[in-house]
């Protein structure tokens, strides 16, 4: 009898041991899951910043070679000559080439007033100016 009681005691001791190993166990994991949780966040929001900035940057250059492109496009002598005609049938035919030369995707010229003179797309989708 009393071998019986010392190995209930032992499978009581051993199921109350098991208990504790499993809970201690989970709880590690939980906390080892909120912390990794927390990091991957951290991670991500220091990447984002990180690709917003290099972004910023890249979109600064974009902007800037445009604007030198338009300042080039500007100052060409045929464009000037094209553009003192003040004719728009006369701009509208003869811009075309500007547009496939320049590699744009939109070439719009207007007078000093504001008036539109010529409209040209690759698509082919935009209307173009009438005439006087």
């Amino acid at each position: 009898m009393f071998t019986r009681s010392i190995q209930h005691l032992r499978t009581r001791l051993l199921l109350s041991l098991l208990a504790v190993v499993f809970l201690l166990t989970g709880a590690v994991l939980a906390l080892i899951q909120v912390r990794l949780r927390a990091h991957v966040l951290a991670d991500l929001a220091t990447t984002l910043h990180t690709e917003l900035t290099v972004y910023g940057k890249v979109e600064d250059v974009r902007r800037q070679q445009a604007e030198q492109s338009v300042a080039l496009m500007a100052n060409l002598p045929s464009l000037k000559a094209l553009m003192s005609t003040g004719d728009i049938p006369t701009i509208q035919d003869g811009s075309e080439s500007i547009l496939r030369t320049s590699g744009a995707d939109l070439l719009l010229l207007e007078s000093a007033s504001g008036e539109l003179l010529a409209v040209h797309s690759k698509s082919g989708a935009v209307p173009t100016p009438s005439g006087r």
